[in-house]
C-alpha cells in the first residue's frame, strides 16, 4: 500500500497486516518487455523525474484525482480511483494506458514537426 497525504498511519504498516510505502519500485513479469520484466515506480504524488524514466520505466501515481498534470511524463499513469471507477487496476490496464499516451505523443510530435514541405 502507498501512503497518501491524508493517511494517518506513520509506522510503515497498517495494523500489522501489510507494509506501507512512500515510494516503491516493482519489477513486473512481462514477456514483451526487455529482459522479461517491466520496472514500475509507484508513489502517491506525480513526479516529473523518476528512476528509469528514460529506460522504459512506468510511473504510477495518485493524489491529483481527475486532474492529470499536462506535463506528466509520457510513461506516467494517473491511477486515482476516480479515473478507474473506484476499482483496482491491472498491470495490463496500466500498460495499455502507457501505450496510448505514447501513441498520442507520437502523433502530436509528428504534427508539430511536419512543416508541410514535401
Amino acid at each position: 500500500m502507498l501512503r497518501g497525504n491524508h493517511d494517518p498511519f506513520q509506522d510503515g504498516q497498517v495494523k500489522g497486516l501489510f507494509p506501507v510505502y512512500d515510494y516503491l519500485e516493482l519489477k513486473v513479469k512481462d514477456d514483451e518487455a526487455e529482459n522479461g520484466s517491466q520496472k514500475v515506480i509507484c508513489m502517491h504524488y506525480p513526479i516529473l523525474s523518476y528512476n528509469g524514466m528514460y529506460k522504459s520505466s512506468i510511473n504510477c501515481y495518485g493524489h491529483v484525482h481527475r486532474n492529470t498534470p499536462i506535463n506528466a511524463p509520457i510513461r506516467s499513469v494517473n491511477c486515482c480511483v476516480e479515473l478507474w471507477n473506484y476499482t483496482p487496476i491491472s498491470y495490463k490496464q496500466i500498460k495499455e494506458k502507457v501505450d496510448k499516451n505514447t501513441e498520442i505523443n507520437n502523433v502530436e510530435t509528428n504534427i508539430l514537426t511536419n512543416t508541410g514541405d514535401s
